[in-house]
């Protein structure tokens, strides 16, 4: 955790989970020693027993994939799997994935998402990102992709383009678009890699986006 405080990815994590609904299960990801062991210790609890109870109640094999790569023949490598991984446990229950996270409650509510962050870098970087948040959780739609098609429109870089509009301003040098999953729900984002100038219009290159 306090080796990546300096992490500009991980900022702009932290940036999102500001506005992320209290009655949604998003959190922060990680802790240091207060967070995870001083504090749950003089408030009485165990971190270790909870970690095996937490393991105990939803960690099953049904949701487990072990990949195996051997020279031995398959009974053989049949025979090694079973005899060290036969005692994974499966309790019948499945892990929530999606939506199914936060039932009814969304991950970040439209009010609190609407809005500008500005955020100093720890990098000599100058960049402006636009997010939304889908309505509906996108890995179940590997097969047909229609957040990959959006991103390739908006991320096309030829004539009549985003990017060329920006550069034709001076506003841009790059630009990015695609999906991020976030485990219980997913984003579409758009990255813009600013110019000096750029930086001073930010909403300049807003509107462009948005006029396209």
């Amino acid at each position: 955790h306090s080796m990546r405080l300096t992490d500009d990815g991980r900022r702009s994590y932290a940036t999102l989970l500001l506005d992320a609904n209290p009655r949604h299960p998003l959190h922060w990801g990680s802790g240091n020693l207060r967070s995870l062991r001083d504090a749950p210790r003089a408030a009485g609890r165990d971190p270790h027993k909870e970690v095996v109870a937490f393991y105990t109640e939803h960690y099953s094999a049904a949701d487990m994939t072990l990949a195996v790569l051997g020279r031995e023949p398959l009974p053989e490598l049949r025979e090694m799997v079973e005899s060290r991984f036969g005692g994974v446990r499966a309790s019948g229950r499945r892990a929530l994935r999606g939506d199914e996270h936060g039932g009814e409650e969304v991950a970040i509510t439209p009010g609190d998402f609407a809005g500008l962050v500005r955020r100093a870098p720890s990098k000599d970087v100058r960049s402006v990102s636009f997010t939304w948040q889908l309505p509906t959780w996108q890995v179940p739609f590997w097969e047909s992709k229609p957040g990959a098609y959006a991103a390739h429109v908006v991320g096309h870089e030829g004539a009549g383009s985003l990017l060329a509009a920006l550069k034709a301003r001076g506003l841009a040098t790059g630009l990015s678009a695609g999906v991020d999953d976030m485990r219980s729900f997913s984003t579409f984002e758009v990255t813009i890699r600013l110019t000096e100038r750029g930086l001073d219009h930010v909403e300049e290159v807003g509107e462009l986006l948005f006029q396209f």
